[in-house]
This record gives C-alpha cells, sequence and structure tokens, in this order.
C-alpha cells in the first residue's frame, strides 16, 4: 500500500502555530477543532503519535505550507 500524502477525515495533526509571539503545536483531527495546544514540541508529537495509534489513524505533522506523515498506524497489522 503507497503512503499518503495527504490526511484524511479523522487523522491527527499537529500544527505549528504562533501564538502572542509564540510557537505553540495544536493537536486536532482533520476538520475538528484545536483540541490541545502545548508550547513543547517533543510533547505534543508524542501525544499524538499515542492518539493516532489508539484510533489506528494517522500521525501528521503541519508546519507552514508543508505537512509531513509521522506514522501511519491504518496499515499496521492487530497484535
Amino acid at each position: 500500500m503507497a503512503a499518503r500524502d495527504v490526511p484524511a477525515i479523522g487523522d491527527i495533526v499537529v500544527r505549528e502555530d504562533r501564538r502572542d509571539g509564540a510557537i505553540v503545536y495544536v493537536l486536532s483531527t482533520v476538520s475538528g477543532a484545536d483540541q490541545i495546544t502545548t508550547f513543547q514540541y517533543e510533547r505534543s508529537v508524542e501525544h499524538a503519535l499515542g492518539l493516532a495509534r489508539r484510533a489506528r489513524v494517522c500521525a501528521w505533522l503541519q508546519r507552514e505550507n508543508t505537512i509531513e506523515l509521522l506514522h501511519d498506524f491504518g496499515s499496521v497489522a492487530s497484535v
């Protein structure tokens, strides 16, 4: 199965954003409202990966005009 290049509905996205001059990381699902905001990159990615693993969806990182697949848990066979 080929890797996806865009998020699907239900996927988890970590979006880098600026608020009051500070960089923050916002977690949400595609087409969903912002759910979690953190100031720590590592923590936000770790949280997104955990959510995506449990939901069996993809986790993505969006920075400026780029989006990168972090991991596709939808294609992982159950253990």
